[in-house]
């Protein structure tokens, strides 16, 4: 496959047009005419492996629909696009689990001061659609420690121990969200004085299945 660039071309007074000149200027003209109008593909067979630092971005059929994919300078080829009733773009993950397109969303809390035991402390947040929680981040800002526990109404999302530096999980014991449901922050253990606990629960939902 060949690249589609512009490149300056430079005149001075007493130049002659040479093949290398008009082979330039053509395949300028091609490059402005694709930035002009946009750029066709149609269907292939995948290309070869691009050379270091570059990609081919290329169409093919699936399912009888025109598909964009792109193969980088690993060799790996990724659905980029699929044109059927709205447009999706799939990152390289995505596109290895089937296309699935997924939208993430994230609940935060933030609590100033000392820190006390205690239920639903900081918002409480109306869970807006089914989703999955992915990951927990948590800190405090000084003191040793302090144990939390998400809940979903009665239920419980999970529990960690927050500390002054970052801490994550993406192991969950209770990760399904549902629509309606009221998540809440309990503080049920505290040691060393906490002071000021940071939350941030990461959750992801299905937007399309291509």
């Amino acid at each position: 496959m060949s690249e589609t660039t512009y490149t300056v071309l430079t005149w001075t007074a007493g130049d002659y047009i040479t093949e290398a000149k008009m082979n330039l200027m053509l395949a300028n003209g091609r490059a402005v005419d694709a930035m002009y109008k946009g750029v066709e593909l149609t269907e292939r067979a995948a290309p070869d492996t691009p050379g270091a630092n570059k990609i081919h971005l290329y169409a093919k059929d699936k399912a009888g629909l025109p598909v964009m994919y792109v193969i980088d300078d690993a060799g790996g080829d990724y659905e980029v696009l699929t044109t059927d009733s709205i447009a999706v773009v799939h990152s390289h993950i995505s596109a290895v689990t089937g296309g699935a397109l997924y939208s993430y969303r994230a609940f935060a809390w933030g609590i100033k001061g000392n820190i006390v035991t205690g239920d639903e402390q900081g918002m409480k947040y109306i869970c807006p659609q089914n989703m999955t929680v992915k990951k927990i981040w948590y800190k405090i800002g000084s003191g040793t420690n302090c144990g939390v526990r998400i809940q979903k109404d009665t239920t419980t999302v999970d529990t960690f121990t927050a500390e002054p530096t970052v801490g994550s999980t993406t192991v969950i014991s209770s990760a399904a969200l549902t629509a309606g449901e009221v998540i809440t922050l309990d503080v049920y253990s505290i040691s060393g004085t906490p002071i000021d606990l940071f939350v941030t629960m990461e959750c992801n939902y299905l937007v399309k299945n291509s």
